[in-house]
Order: C-alpha cells, then sequence, then structure tokens
C-alpha cells in the first residue's frame, strides 16, 4: 500500500507542475499500474500500460492463442477505437475534421443501431429490473467486436506460419487453439462486484458489464460458434449477425 500511495503521490506531483509548462508532445494519461489501455483521439496514439502486461492479460509462458485473445484483444479494441462515431471526426493528426463520406457515415450508424439494440435486450442477474444501455454503450460495444475480430486475424496468421509459442499439456487437454483464443478474451473480464456497484456502473458507464462484453459480442462473431460447434440458431449462433466492418 505504501509503495502505491508513494506512486500516486509522484503522479499528482508531476500533473501539477506540467501545468506552468508549454503542451507536452508525448503524455501518457495512464499510470504504469493501472490494468487498463485507453486510445488518445486527439494525439492519435493508444496507451497500454506495463501493468496489464501480466496474467490474464498476458503470460510469456502461455500459448499465443491465450495471449491474442487476451491482450491483443486489448490491443485491437483500442485500434479500433479511431474509427467509432467520435474519433471518426479527427484526422490522422488529431485535428477536428470529419474524414467520413456522408455514404460511410450512414452505413456506421445503421450497423452501430444493430449493436445498441442488442445491448438492449441484456439483463444483469443482479438487477432484474434493469438492463444495459445499448446507446450508451455502443463505441465501446464496437470497439469490443473490431479489436476481437483485429486479434483473431493476427491468431491465424500466427497459426498458419507455425507460431504457436509455448505448448500447454493441460490447456492442450481441455480446449483446441482456436477455442483458447476465446477463452484468453473472456477471462480478462471475470470480475466480482457487489450490487450496488453494478447499479452505478449500469447507469453511468460507457461500457457494458464485463458478462456482456462477452457474451455479447461473442455471439455476433461467426469463429466463435464454429470453434465451440454452437447449433445454428442458438445464442451463440444466431441467424442473423450485427457486423460493422
Amino acid at each position: 500500500m505504501s509503495t502505491f500511495l508513494s506512486a500516486d503521490t509522484h503522479a499528482w506531483r508531476s500533473q501539477w507542475h506540467r501545468l506552468s509548462g508549454g503542451r507536452a508532445n508525448h503524455l501518457v494519461t495512464l499510470r504504469n499500474w493501472e490494468t487498463n489501455a485507453r486510445h488518445n483521439s486527439h494525439r492519435t496514439e493508444y496507451y497500454i500500460p506495463a501493468a496489464i502486461l501480466q496474467t490474464p492479460a498476458f503470460n510469456p509462458a502461455a500459448p499465443h492463442a491465450l495471449t491474442l485473445g487476451g491482450v491483443g484483444r486489448v490491443m485491437g479494441h483500442e485500434l479500433n477505437h479511431a474509427f467509432d462515431s467520435r474519433n471518426r471526426n479527427y484526422d490522422d493528426r488529431g485535428l477536428l475534421v470529419d474524414w467520413w463520406s456522408p455514404a460511410s457515415r450512414a452505413a456506421y450508424d445503421e450497423r452501430a443501431q444493430c449493436l445498441a439494440d442488442l445491448f438492449d435486450t441484456y439483463v444483469p442477474p443482479d438487477l432484474p429490473c434493469s438492463h444495459v444501455r445499448g446507446k450508451k454503450t455502443v463505441r465501446e460495444n464496437q470497439a469490443d467486436a473490431g479489436g476481437i475480430r483485429s486479434a483473431w486475424r493476427v491468431w491465424q496468421a500466427r497459426k498458419a506460419a507455425g507460431a504457436t509459442g509455448p505448448a500447454n499439456a493441460v490447456l492442450s487437454a481441455k480446449f483446441t487453439p482456436d477455442q483458447l483464443f476465446f477463452v484468453g478474451v473472456a477471462q480478462t473480464w471475470c470480475r466480482v462486484q457487489s450490487v450496488e456497484k453494478q447499479r452505478g456502473k449500469l447507469h453511468s458507464d460507457s461500457h457494458s458489464p464485463g458478462q456482456f462484453r462477452v457474451e455479447g459480442t461473442l455471439s455476433q462473431f461467426a469463429p466463435f460458434a464454429a470453434a465451440f460447434n454452437c447449433a445454428a440458431g442458438t445464442r451463440y449462433n444466431p441467424p442473423k449477425r450485427c457486423e460493422l466492418w
């Protein structure tokens, strides 16, 4: 605890001193002990702090499928934020410029509405009288969908090249390599929160609850249904899917 407080105090002191200086060309807005990541539209940058490079998101001794489903998905998520409904208003220099054509905007909005409608149907088990705000969380849900798709392409390329990373006999006995990728996706969202915390985040957070960031995203991704042999017409292999890209 004392180490954390010392680091936090140093971070706040550094921010205070920056008030009297000029604009920094490179300024990381996440502390290195935060297990998080962020996209900065004004600088066209994204940050992956050192703290997230640990289990379950990353482990150098784990098969690459698990790693790409974990931290690979995180990196893909942040990169995809550059193409959402807010960041499409910033160009490659971080200037306020809408670089999408009217047709692209219309197509995006139509496809994003599919995701918003889907997430409106999700009800947290501990809050049966509430539901996820599809419109409020659509940017993050879009980034989740794009992030998984991007990480999956990388995994498929590595698998084709035979670069699958360290072997794990226990995991290999239970899962195929493709299934392991999705295990990596899901386990980064394992968490326990009080009902009060869940209720507050449901109304104020632009992110969907972790459970639905897994269920909602993977149900719309055909390779997941193929990897786990989900029957046609079931929750994870629906007849119609929401696809942005």
